[in-house]
């Protein structure tokens, strides 16, 4: 274990102000070596400050950054810079718990509203300032949606940065979301819906999209319905389905597990599929059950 240092640092002067001098060893991601840091901050005005007062911020400052023990130990590197975080130690570290669909969403739009920008800006030079005004070009251009994305997405990247030390301050975290334009949405009325869903050929394709447009299922949850989840007046999800696969017992959130209600003009769309599979499969114990 490394032993513990008592490190207090020395004061220098320069235009009119008191700073404080030290020194931390950091990681260097590429290679895994350490280098050891001079760090300088600010402590105040000359004029304002005693010596022995700008003494004690500076071994504060030392305390807060090193901690109380001060053990010499390497911490990652504040020049680390944010496309590498990004791919190195951000997304490996989340989506693991990401469902595919969510993994290549969020990757995307990680990439394409920050990592473009600030790919190659150090992580302990990016300022709330800078953040901001690019939220706010954002708004200016894309939908609500996808600057509350861009929000959220940018305060769980810096926020981790801090907890993984890369960083001791974080600049996302009094970041605002930015008004942003109205996008007109185009309404369909139901009649219309009901006129194209009669014209489909299949009655599975019928019953997918009457439940899709009239249930409020999300996209994955309407296509990985199975016949375990309909309960004559509502649905219970317990799959989803993305890209041709079906995930079974996945589900976004818990609350994707509440009981959908099944409108009772919908009902008939879903019953003679139920039916063609009962006697297919011969099931008529499943038939008097499901039968209303």
């Amino acid at each position: 274990m490394p032993r513990p240092r008592h490190q207090r640092g020395w004061l220098t002067k320069e235009g009119g102000y008191y700073y404080g001098n030290y020194r931390r060893y950091v990681n260097v991601p590429d290679s895994g070596s350490q280098k050891k840091k001079h760090v300088v901050v600010v402590l105040g005005f000359i004029s304002k400050l005693k010596k022995w007062e700008a003494r004690q911020k500076l071994e504060a400052h030392i305390a807060e950054d090193l901690g109380l023990r001060q053990i010499q130990q390497s911490r990652p590197d504040p020049e680390t810079s944010f496309g590498w975080f990004v791919q190195n130690r951000y997304l490996p570290l989340r989506e693991g718990r990401w469902h595919q669909a969510t993994k290549e969403k969020t990757a995307f739009e990680i990439n394409r509203y920050w990592v473009e920008y600030f790919k190659d800006r150090p992580l302990g030079k990016i300022t709330q300032f800078e953040l901001q005004v690019h939220l706010n070009n954002l708004a200016k251009e894309f939908s609500d949606s996808i600057v509350r994305h861009a929000f959220s997405n940018v305060r769980t990247i810096l926020k981790t940065a801090r907890k993984m030390k890369f960083i001791m301050e974080d600049p996302a975290e009094d970041l605002l979301v930015p008004d942003t334009k109205t996008v007109k949405k185009p309404k369909t009325q139901p009649e219309l819906i009901l006129k194209l869903n009669d014209t489909m050929p299949h009655p599975r394709d019928r019953a997918l999209l009457a439940v899709g447009c009239f249930c409020g299922p999300r996209t994955s949850e309407d296509l990985g319905l199975t016949w375990k989840s309909y309960a004559f007046d509502h649905f219970i999800v317990y799959d989803t389905a993305y890209e041709g696969q079906l995930y079974e017992g996945k589900v976004k959130t818990e609350d994707s597990r509440a009981r959908i209600p099944i409108p009772r003009r919908i009902r008939p769309y879903i019953e003679p599929n139920l039916c063609t599979d009962i006697e297919e499969s011969g099931d008529r114990k499943r038939k008097t059950i499901w039968r209303p």
